[in-house]
């Protein structure tokens, strides 16, 4: 499903001004990842960043991390190695 959306670029990141904690992107889907952490399908000019980040009293802080398709696609394929490493599945 991803896979169809437009997502923002490396450079289109860079280019909006974050500071002082402020979004500039409206939050369009929110997945509870626990402990106060959030990942976040976000629409910025017609753009998504898949969003992860911590939150406290429902306001999200600068502790986290904004994905742009290249990211998000890169991060996909290492899943199955991540999940080797750290034993996810193995009957150990």
């Amino acid at each position: 499903m991803l896979g169809a959306l437009a997502f923002i670029t490396r450079e289109q990141m860079i280019a909006y001004d974050t500071s002082n904690n402020a979004t500039v992107c409206r939050y369009s889907r929110r997945y509870d990842l626990g402990e106060r952490v959030y990942l976040t399908l976000c629409k910025l000019d017609g753009y998504v960043i898949l969003d992860i980040r911590r939150f406290i009293n429902n306001t999200a802080t600068i502790t986290g991390i904004a994905l742009n398709v290249d990211q998000w696609l890169n991060l996909k394929r290492l899943v199955p190695r991540l999940d080797a490493v750290i034993g996810v599945g193995s009957s150990d």
